[in-house]
């Protein structure tokens, strides 16, 4: 595996233990994200919206598979799935603690500059997400 790609899982194995200041040396600072549910810029703003993301949830597993690498570009394919056992708050609604297993499959295409992560694009389907919790 690539040292990119060791960045990756690193990065997945700390958000899925909920140690987002760790995350830090591993993005630019003004890192820049998108997914169906976000468009950001800056690590501050990628720590916070982790946090929204990952907290209420438990038993996080998150399995990473090299798609490709090049020197600056890494494209994971993965799973992750976790335990909703905490209220989920996102575009003016809260959803309480369900207990449900919730399974996410997607692509996420990573940029580096300087060794660190400055980009990075995720895919999935939400609805698929979102039928889980009914």
């Amino acid at each position: 595996m690539g040292s990119k790609f060791d960045t990756v899982t690193e990065s997945a194995a700390l958000a899925k233990q909920h140690r987002y200041d760790q995350l830090r040396p591993l993005y630019s600072t003004d890192v820049r994200g998108w997914s169906p549910s976000y468009d950001f810029e800056g690590i501050d703003t990628w720590l916070a919206l982790l946090a929204n993301q990952n907290d209420p949830f438990s038993d996080i597993e998150t399995v990473m598979s090299m798609v490709a690498e090049t020197n600056d570009v890494v494209v994971g394919e993965w799973t992750w799935a976790a335990t909703h056992t905490g209220v989920l708050a996102a575009a003016g609604f809260e959803l309480p603690a369900t207990g449900k297993r919730i399974t996410m499959k997607g692509l996420t295409v990573f940029e580096f500059s300087d060794g660190k992560i400055a980009s990075f694009r995720q895919f999935w389907d939400n609805a698929s997400v979102m039928a889980q919790f009914a």
